[in-house]
């Protein structure tokens, strides 16, 4: 084995000098799979065990695809089982992150004989702090990206190729085959290469296990961070095994894709505005899998999603470390970088409203880490790949394409991300182009999504900048009802409010839509300004490109507008995970920094991050477990049909027209906006932002009376009415819509309805027939 690995000296130009080292048979250090001490990317052994353990667990509980003619794996009732869903999840997750980490792997490999500008420290940076030998070396793995790295930012890209080809395919066709196809052929063709790096990867394994003695061991502080990180990841896939009951996933998330896949492509979800906002890890999910009950799959890949953030938060803030003014004390430094790649992981899944959300059916997990990974592919010594080397640019498109793709609100956070991308190309040879190539690459991914919406409503970003393009079903009173509520998210948008925001987000989060930041973030406030304006004080005259500490600024920026524009928009705190996530990695970054600088023992740090980090994980496992028993659901102490109702009230009615009508019979919903569990029949329902769907098929009857012939013509049997959901919102955003009349036409449809009814919960939820008798 012969690996390719830097030149002992760091040239004031900030190249590296590769040179070949035969280390074939040598033993590694025990750390090199976590630090990124070993600058050869492997393939690591867990990949020898998550195929058949996941295709056992796959196969054991029976599944069958749904296009083959066998049946849905969702079956009846809440969606697949826990361990089917584990087994289906595992299996195309590992298949992503293999693809995507071969294929990085490779790029990689080629193109470290290029070099990076700047090397794994800032070759400008170095030069001026006067480190050479020892030091040097302690610094340049800093930012090299270990093997666990390269398979998670491989799994976000491997999603984001694989959404192209989705999304484009999605005008046309939408099925399993779809994605599933080119997903197998590519993993096929890397298996077949890549088995003798496999078999090479388990006797490194055998040698490390052998000679761990040789290359030290971490302090058992850093070795209970990682325990700590991978206990409360457990939970999160635990609480994703979950049915899925939270309100955006089962009004839209999992609603959306259900419809593509049920007609083969894309499809209008009439006057239901947010299934129009882009769904790439929906339409993933269902493509790959084929699932018509995606919500156990899709929350796994919000834990998948959420593991790998955590691997990369820990490589960002290694790599912002790498580009902070150093000491000569290489050992403090060693030991500051496998700090960093223990805590930062437990500090972020320590994230209470990120633990949280990596197991619920939303995707702001999933944005998040596309968002992090193109920070840290974009920043310099993340990849030994040149900076003018057009790859770098297109995987950093690919990954903020991806990221808007996934959720339409990352797109502030990504711009700012892009014009960092475009700063540093200016000072590389054929910047424009490659800039360019970064502009094609994002837009590929989010191009389907953009098209759809254009498409079906004349707005590309549809409901969004509706004052601007327009769009037919949204309207002013939508409108007005989205900006008082984001209006009331929060403690205010003044400049006071503003000073006041890292006291009101820890005194009064639950006004920010009742998600806990946790106490982590809290802790790097004042560490990372501090040691930002110490950065700009001492930067001077010396060219940005080569200043000290150009890349921890840069973040800072991108986090400080990431911070402004988030506070004037929409102050929800489960948009504020990328900022939390870049802040905790900015701020082990910087406390790291000033440990090494003043002489102070690292492992100091280490028991703080260690507290910090298990007093924001253990709060999430808590609040799964006590105020919403998920846990006990996925473990099957608690029937799934009974912790679905709890939190929706009109399941039994769904589950009783699952077993009473046809395959695609529709069935209008009034007063109920949340549209998931509908297996076998499709739903007509509106979402409560828009005009409700049974005004407007009133105003085009003209009467309740012609409503119900229309119905009856247009082959609806059944009415699902939801007075008890109704009438948490009638006066204030359902009955102002209607003008006098067509609300005394309304009270007399549902006066008809209600006495026509088939089935009643007892809790003001029915099924009504159309017909009066039948």
């Amino acid at each position: 084995m012969r690996l390719h690995l830097p030149d002992e000296g760091v040239r004031d130009q900030g190249v590296w000098q590769p040179e070949t080292l035969d280390l074939s048979g040598a033993a590694l250090p025990p750390l090199a799979l976590m630090n990124g001490q070993d600058s050869t990317i492997k393939t690591p052994r867990l990949l020898l065990l998550w195929l058949p353990a996941a295709t056992a667990a796959w196969l054991l509980t029976g599944w069958q695809m749904p296009y083959l003619g066998f049946g849905s794996l969702a079956g009846s009732g809440p969606g697949a089982e826990p361990v089917m869903a584990l087994g289906v999840g595992a299996i195309v997750a590992g298949m992503l992150a293999f693809a995507g980490g071969m294929m990085l792997r490779r790029i990689c490999t080629a193109g470290g004989r290029d070099g990076e500008e700047g090397g794994n420290a800032a070759g400008g940076a170095v030069s001026r702090a006067g480190r050479t030998g020892a030091a040097a070396r302690a610094t340049r793995p800093c930012a090299a990206p270990g093997t666990l790295e390269i398979f998670a930012l491989g799994f976000l890209l491997a999603q984001a190729v694989l959404g192209i080809v989705t999304g484009w395919a999605g005008f046309v066709m939408v099925g399993p085959l779809v994605g599933l196809v080119p997903l197998v052929l590519v993993f096929l063709a890397l298996w077949r290469t890549e088995r003798e790096n496999l078999a090479a990867a388990y006797e490194r394994f055998r040698a490390r296990r052998s000679s761990s003695s040789a290359g030290g061991r971490d302090s058992w502080v850093l070795r209970a961070a990682r325990v700590a990180a991978m206990v409360f990841l457990a939970f999160v896939v635990l609480a994703a095994l979950a049915p899925a009951v939270e309100s955006d996933g089962i009004r839209y998330h999992l609603v959306a894709p259900r419809e593509w896949l049920r007609a083969g492509q894309f499809v209008n979800l009439p006057y239901n505005a947010n299934s129009n906002l882009p769904a790439m890890q929906g339409l993933l999910v269902a493509s790959l899998t084929g699932v018509m009950e995606l919500g156990r799959v899709f929350q796994l890949m919000q834990a998948f999603n959420l593991a790998a953030l955590t691997v990369i938060a820990a490589g960002l803030a290694r790599q912002f470390f790498a580009h902070l003014p150093g000491t000569q004390n290489a050992a403090a430094r060693g030991e500051a970088e496998r700090l960093l790649s223990a805590a930062v992981p437990l500090l972020v899944v320590g994230v209470p409203v990120a633990a949280i959300l990596g197991a619920w059916p939303f995707v702001d997990i999933g944005s998040a880490a596309f968002l992090i990974a193109a920070l840290r592919v974009a920043g310099p010594g993340s990849l030994p790949v040149s900076n003018a080397s057009p790859v770098r640019w297109a995987i950093v498109g690919l990954l903020l394409g991806g990221a808007v793709a996934v959720k339409l609100s990352a797109l502030p956070f990504a711009a700012a991300i892009g014009v960092y991308a475009l700063l540093r190309l200016l000072r590389t040879a054929g910047a424009f182009w490659n800039f360019v190539l970064l502009c094609v690459a994002g837009l590929l991914v989010l191009g389907p999504w953009l098209g759809k919406s254009l498409l079906f409503h004349g707005n590309p970003v549809y409901p969004v900048a509706w004052g601007i393009f327009g769009g037919p079903e949204w309207s002013e009173f939508s409108q007005n009802i989205y900006e008082s509520l984001a209006a009331q998210r929060g403690m205010g948008k003044d400049p006071v409010a503003l000073l006041l925001l890292p006291l009101s987000l820890v005194l009064h989060w639950p006004a920010f839509e009742s998600h806990n930041p946790g106490p982590g973030w809290w802790g790097f406030l004042l560490p990372v300004v501090a040691g930002m304006a110490w950065l700009l004080r001492k930067r001077g005259s010396e060219p940005i490109a080569y200043a000290p500490g150009n890349f921890p600024l840069a973040g800072f920026a991108v986090l400080l507008w990431g911070l402004l524009t988030w506070f004037y928009t929409y102050q929800s705190v489960r948009f504020l995970i990328p900022h939390l996530v870049l802040l905790t990695a900015l701020g082990a970054a910087s406390l790291a920094w000033m440990c090494c600088a003043h002489g102070r023992l690292v492992k100091d740090l280490g028991w703080w991050l260690l507290a910090l980090g298990i007093a924001g994980g253990f709060w999430a496992p808590a609040y799964r477990t006590v105020t919403a028993p998920v846990n006990q659901a996925a473990l099957g102490l608690e029937a799934p049909e009974d912790f679905i109702t709890r939190r929706f009230n009109a399941y039994p009615a769904v589950q009783w027209l699952n077993q009473n009508t046809e395959p695609g019979e529709p069935v209008f919903y009034i007063g109920e906006f949340r549209a998931a569990y509908a297996e076998t029949y499709r739903p007509l329902a509106s979402d409560w932002f828009d005009t409700p769907l049974v005004l407007v098929e009133l105003r085009a009857a003209g009467s309740a009376e012609a409503l119900l012939r229309s119905w009856q013509e247009s082959g609806i049997r059944y009415v699902l009415l939801n007075q008890a959901e109704l009438s948490l919102y009638e006066d204030q955003a359902f009955r102002p819509r209607f003008t006098t009349r067509e609300w005394l036409e309304f009270e007399r449809l549902r006066s008809t309805l209600r006495e026509r009814i088939v089935y009643d919960t007892l809790g003001d939820v029915y099924v009504c027939r159309v017909r009066e008798s039948e």
